[in-house]
């Protein structure tokens, strides 16, 4: 069964790290199933703007690929432009529900889509 509003995982752009990275856990998160339904939040809410600038919501952030040591994996980290970087799960948690609730609101006063619907 699929989520509803989420038809494709997420394609990364040719020749971009982040973005591979980011598809990458993007899409494991499609597969796991405490995350599936709260998925479709981050895809809807995520754009990207140019290599490692994405618009999350209302924010502008930066996203970057580092090596951990201690883990030996690759670790995506977010950061608003200006502040510092964070895991992105970390970032995803605190920021989902409030940045969806600012672009609904936004939408519906321009007017743009129906109530619980979202045009990016």
């Amino acid at each position: 069964m699929g989520i509803p509003g989420l038809t494709t995982r997420y394609t990364p752009a040719r020749n971009d790290d982040i973005d591979r990275n980011l598809a990458k856990f993007l899409n494991w998160r499609l597969e796991s199933p405490d995350d599936r339904d709260r998925l479709h939040v981050t895809f809807r809410l995520l754009n990207k703007l140019e290599p490692g600038v994405y618009q999350y919501g209302t924010r502008t952030v930066k996203v970057r690929v580092t090596y951990s040591d201690y883990t030996e994996s690759k670790q995506l980290q977010v950061a608003e432009v200006g502040n510092i970087f964070v895991p992105i799960q970390g970032f995803i948690t605190a920021c989902e529900k409030r940045e969806l609730d600012l672009v609904e609101r936004r939408a519906m006063r321009r007017g743009e889509t129906g109530k619980g619907e979202l045009a990016l």
